[in-house]
């Protein structure tokens, strides 16, 4: 689980610098700076994913858990949009392309990433 995540993450970052460097060019530093906080957001949501699903898969837990985890994660990314827009007086248009480039990113390679690290696994534990 820790691999998976961590090259998610790192997906996540690199798609974040490409957006972030077109807000550079397109809007100047604080569209950059603004599209960065949005992909912080979305790492973010996406660290919380993890340690949710690492501590929901030990045995004897409920999924409750992940539940409550999903009802944190909503509430962090309002939290977080609110003080990127209200407090720190951020552009909401390019925090809002940062954190849909973060979580799109993770939603077309979460599920091939997991099947290529299953697939990985199993080979090296059938010693192939």
């Amino acid at each position: 689980m820790g691999k998976v995540l961590v090259r998610l993450l790192t997906i996540q970052a690199l798609v974040g610098l490409v957006i972030a460097a077109g807000f550079f060019v397109y809007a100047g530093l604080g569209g950059a700076v603004a599209a960065i906080f949005g992909v912080f957001i979305g790492l973010g949501v996406t660290l919380l994913l993890g340690w949710r699903m690492a501590r929901a898969s030990r045995s004897g837990v409920s999924l409750a858990p992940l539940m409550m985890g999903a009802a944190e994660r909503m509430l962090f990314v309002c939290v977080a949009f609110g003080v990127g827009i209200a407090w720190l007086r951020l552009a909401p248009v390019a925090i809002l392309v940062g954190f849909m480039g973060a979580e799109c990113s993770y939603y077309v390679l979460a599920g091939p990433m997991r099947r290529y690290m299953v697939a990985s696994m199993g080979r090296q534990a059938n010693g192939d």
